[in-house]
């Protein structure tokens, strides 16, 4: 039979055949196999003693270099080489722990199902032998398979024959693990070019109902998996690349997944609790962009078991009907699992809340766009939010703070940490901010996060830097020790852009209110430096970010859509 490819080397140096099977498997040695290489290395090593000099052996056959061609004593050492390898450090590792090495290596594909990158199993099994033994034995590291087909509103999702046949021997090595899977549909290009699949084909294999997550981004309004049944999809990601679509049907985008528990969707300017047959009652997280405040209204009434929620809310679009049900009306809704609600874009604080109930809010999180926010100027929904504890507010839009922001903070008489990253009015910032015992207002706040821009002025006392040290005062330790009532800061970072003045001096100042080093931070912080909280979407899930923390955060504290 002949040799196969990877072992060439080692038969034309006419190693034992025992001995190739060695290199071959990824074992390490019993005691009789390392007897028998380290008596073999002797009888190298002796013939290299006894032939000090290189003899040239017959010519190999042109084109084809082998043995042949090398002197006696190179290939001796290369005999040598070979068998010491067999003693690598690295064949000493158990299976189990190689495996985790290779999980390492791989772990942005398998942690990030959305996103194309470079490393795969083949990869690895392209370096040796007993790699590829041990990565084509491994079904964990096939856990994720991603398909890149074409599909459009009038044709059928389809895959390149070659490339559904690559899916289901990918799928084959799956073995009985769930996995994830990543669908990426570009627009139909010219009929001409190889032979294509049906995307649906590809799906029929047995591994579909062990499919654990699955994402999808297409151009066009498809997914390729309409109507299609997952019966153990925990996690599904849909997003369209664009939001200007006419659509012609209002016939549901999603496959059937009785178990979903994490739903990400984009710019589906169709999702409809009324036409979409999700299991709402069973969603823990939902992230919804590009959606109305009804249908938002709608579809969160339903969500009972919701844990986290990020939306962003939009108006009607005119390519669609804004159908809403049977006609039915929208019933009260008490979220009594809901921990942590995030807005993006515009918030619609200027809505009617007073139907809903968070009772188990603790944290709130917005991230306003361009249009800036509307007022807030409607107590029964601000009320719905009394008893956060935590409260994050970024955007590059100037806010008006008495219409928005300060009705809010008054409506809030449990909040422990407050963090703001916007463009305001800092003089009305800080004043509203400063402790005042005849006002109940921020009377338990310990944690403060600040980052503003200090008016230009040549002056080194400027109004805003002074108000700032009247407010860090007033709700310092030394205030505390006057009064004896006066909620004490626990941790303060304060970040100026530009800032006119020292950051020690103000670090000195509040050192003399009796605050410790490491509870006030002040840092200067550059403009040209885009704030974190507004880092745009990508096409990849990882693209999502508010404040210091992501839409892959939002889903798993690993990253993980599964």
């Amino acid at each position: 039979m002949a040799p196969h490819t990877d072992d060439i080397t080692l038969t034309e140096l006419d190693l034992p055949q025992d001995l190739i099977r060695l290199f071959r498997s990824f074992g390490t040695l019993s005691k009789a196999e390392k007897t028998s290489v380290q008596n073999l290395m002797k009888d190298y090593t002796d013939q290299l003693a006894n032939h000090p000099e290189a003899r040239i052996s017959r010519a190999a056959p042109s084109g084809n270099p082998s043995s042949g061609s090398l002197p006696q004593k190179d290939r001796l050492e290369t005999k040598l080489s070979a068998l010491q390898s067999l003693f690598a450090p690295i064949r000493r590792l158990p299976p189990e722990i190689l495996v985790e090495i290779f999980r390492n290596y791989l772990s942005p594909v398998l942690d990030h199902p959305t996103i194309q990158l470079s490393p795969t199993p083949r990869t690895l099994g392209s370096i040796c032998s007993f790699w590829r033994t041990t990565t084509l034995s491994s079904p964990i590291l096939w856990t994720h398979v991603s398909i890149l087909g074409e599909g459009d509103s009038y044709m059928e999702p389809d895959v390149t024959a070659r490339h559904a046949e690559g899916a289901r021997l990918w799928m084959d090595r799956l073995g009985q693990l769930p996995w994830s899977l990543s669908i990426q549909l570009d627009l139909h290009a010219s009929s001409q070019g190889p032979s294509r699949v049906p995307l649906a084909d590809v799906l029929r294999h047995p591994a579909t109902t062990r499919l654990r997550e699955l994402g999808v981004i297409a151009d066009a309004p498809v997914t390729g998996v309409e109507g299609q049944t997952f019966p153990a999809l925990e996690s599904l990601l849909v997003r369209w690349r664009q939001t200007n679509h006419h659509m012609y049907s209002l016939e549901s985008v999603f496959p059937i997944v009785p178990k979903l528990k994490k739903l990400v969707v984009v710019n589906v300017i169709t999702l409809n609790s009324f036409t979409d047959k999700l299991p709402w009652s069973n969603l823990t997280h939902l992230f919804i962009e590009g959606t109305t405040f009804r249908k938002w209204r709608m579809i969160i009434g339903l969500c009972t078991s919701l844990q986290e929620g990020c939306f962003s809310i939009e108006d009607p679009s005119h390519h669609i009907q804004e159908i809403m049900s049977s006609g039915e009306p929208i019933t009260p809704a008490v979220l009594p699992h809901l921990t942590r609600l995030t807005f993006l874009n515009r918030p619609p604080l200027q809505e009617d809340f007073r139907e809903l109930s968070f009772p188990a809010l603790e944290e709130f999180n917005i991230v306003h766009g361009s249009s800036g926010l509307d007022e807030w100027t409607f107590p029964p929904t601000l009320h719905a939010f009394q008893d956060i504890r935590r409260l994050t507010i970024a955007g590059k839009t100037e806010v008006d703070l008495p219409t928005t922001i300060f009705h809010l903070l008054e409506a809030t008489h449990s909040l422990l940490e407050l963090r703001l990253d916007i463009n305001c009015d800092v003089d009305q910032l800080f004043k509203f901010l400063m402790y005042d015992h005849s006002k109940v207002r921020l009377g338990l706040l310990e944690n403060l996060d600040v980052s503003f821009t200090v008016p230009s002025s040549p002056d080194s006392s400027t109004p805003p830097l002074l108000i700032l040290r009247e407010m860090l005062r007033s709700r310092s330790p030394e205030a505390a020790r006057r009064s004896g009532s006066v909620p004490v800061l626990q941790s303060v970072a304060i970040r100026l852009r530009d800032p006119p003045v020292l950051l020690c001096d103000i670090e000195a100042a509040c050192r003399q209110m009796g605050f410790l080093n490491g509870e006030v931070n002040i840092e200067m912080e550059r403009p040209s430096v885009p704030i974190s909280s507004i880092t745009l979407p990508r096409d990849s899930l990882g693209g999502y970010k508010h404040w210091d923390d992501g839409l892959t955060d939002f889903l798993l504290p690993n990253g993980s859509l599964l």
